[in-house]
């Protein structure tokens, strides 16, 4: 068994490990799934706000998740409020009103919007809050198990469409307000980064929750965004956007990358022209948010990181290709099929 992919079995192809360990079955990803769009439609009926929509992105928005780590967040996006400054001013007061009313749940309204009481209402609680957001963990009962889901609520408004869909318009109204006023429009791009991950081939978001599983089962601080960025960027730079590579060539790559992760500077043409905003681009390592081009999505644990990457290059040096140690057609199977047939040639001719 693997250190540095828990879970994985000597011989087996990363696509198998990926099938066996990683990606959530279809029947847990509904189970989830049908618990966060309940959630959603909780949280669109809040009282004392005016909300617009609530957008499930996060992992499971993405189609991203890992089993057993599956998170979902839910950006709200609020009318009422002119401009980025205005929400920033209300934001923790509307944690807090989001916070009392997912853990306070009153009987009378929540039967007016469900016809039972959901069972996540009686394991949610709070874990996490800051300026940014109120994150919560909640029970989801699959096959005899609670297995645990992260969910995360994230105050917004919407600025793309009060600049007509113009994105150029809202970098230019970013590049006059302060660092910390523009850490806050991350969040309602929220719709555009969903456009950009969701259509990408399965395998493309198999290698996305593989980066993911492996960061997370060796300790290291890195964000899940980060990671799905990496996975496009192999994607489009490396595996020339095929869509049958083989998951250990693309896993290879990243680990490449990431042994010189210092030296890391990802960008991903798009949204933005990159030579038009490289002035605000960190003076060393980064790794760009594809649709905001004054996000950093990269870690500032650089030597775990590349400790961890390097480890792993020399581990997958013993991982099969998919061709090479599993299927119909690997090596021991094509020998077993010949002395099959060289066994059922000898029987034949002494019949003759």
């Amino acid at each position: 068994m693997s250190s540095y992919l828990r879970g994985y079995e000597r011989g087996e192809s990363l696509e198998k490990f990926i099938d066996g360990t990683i990606r959530p079955p279809n029947d847990f990803k509904d189970r989830i799934n049908q618990t966060v769009d309940q959630v959603v439609r909780y949280l669109h009926k809040m009282p004392g706000y005016c909300i617009q929509e609530v957008v499930k992105s996060g992992s499971l928005g993405k189609g991203t998740s890992v089993l057993s780590d599956a998170d979902a967040d839910m950006v709200v996006f609020f009318n009422g409020y002119n401009d980025i400054e205005s929400l920033i001013a209300d934001k923790l007061q509307i944690i807090r009103d989001v916070r009392k009313y997912m853990c306070n749940p009153d009987p009378g309204w929540f039967s007016w919007i469900f016809p039972s009481k959901p069972e996540w209402m009686d394991s949610i609680h709070v874990i996490k809050s800051n300026e940014y957001l109120i994150k919560f963990m909640v029970y989801v009962l699959f096959h005899g198990r609670s297995e645990p889901v992260e969910v995360d609520v994230l105050p917004a408004i919407d600025v793309v469409a009060r600049h007509g869909g113009d994105m150029q318009s809202v970098y230019r109204e970013m590049q006059n307000k302060s660092s910390e006023v523009r850490g806050h429009y991350s969040v309602c791009f929220c719709k555009e980064q969903l456009a950009m991950i969701r259509p990408k081939p399965a395998k493309v978001k198999d290698l996305i929750r593989l980066l993911k599983y492996w960061y997370k089962t060796n300790g290291l601080t890195m964000a899940s965004y980060c990671c799905e960025v990496m996975g496009l960027y192999i994607f489009d730079e490396h595996l020339n956007r095929k869509t049958n590579f083989k998951m250990k060539t693309g896993f290879y790559k990243a680990m490449e990358l990431f042994s010189s992760y210092r030296r890391l500077q990802i960008t991903i043409p798009g949204i933005y022209n990159t030579d038009n905003w490289s002035s605000y681009f960190p003076e060393t390592t980064y790794v760009l948010d594809p649709v905001n081009p004054f996000s950093d999505t990269s870690s500032h644990d650089v030597c775990s990181i590349e400790s961890c990457a390097q480890a792993t290059l020399s581990w997958l040096e013993n991982v099969p290709m998919e061709s090479e140690g599993c299927g119909l057609f690997s090596q021991t199977g094509a020998v077993a099929v010949v002395a099959v047939i060289v066994v059922i040639l000898l029987l034949l001719s002494f019949i003759v």
